[in-house]
């Protein structure tokens, strides 16, 4: 399945799908961001379900590593965006 994330965060992410997403699943999650090389791959938990399609997701086994690359990435691209 194939989701557009809405928001991205060190801990998880806010996404939309076509598809009702039931919570407490657990799923596995593969994403990149622009200019890193390698594509992020864990597993998450989703949190909660609005029922039109938006669900929470919290990464449950994102490598520490991983996660920091994720945090800084943000942090340089949000500050390049104000």
């Amino acid at each position: 399945m194939t989701v557009d994330v809405l928001d991205l965060s060190r801990s998880g992410m806010a996404v939309r799908s076509t598809e009702l997403l039931p919570t407490d699943l657990l799923v596995d999650v593969t994403f990149s961001l622009p200019q890193v090389k390698d594509p992020i791959i864990c597993e998450a938990k989703i949190l909660w379900s609005d029922g039109r399609g938006r669900a929470g997701l919290q990464f449950i086994d994102l490598d520490r590593k991983v996660g920091t690359a994720v945090e800084g990435w943000m942090k340089k691209h949000t500050l390049a965006e104000v």
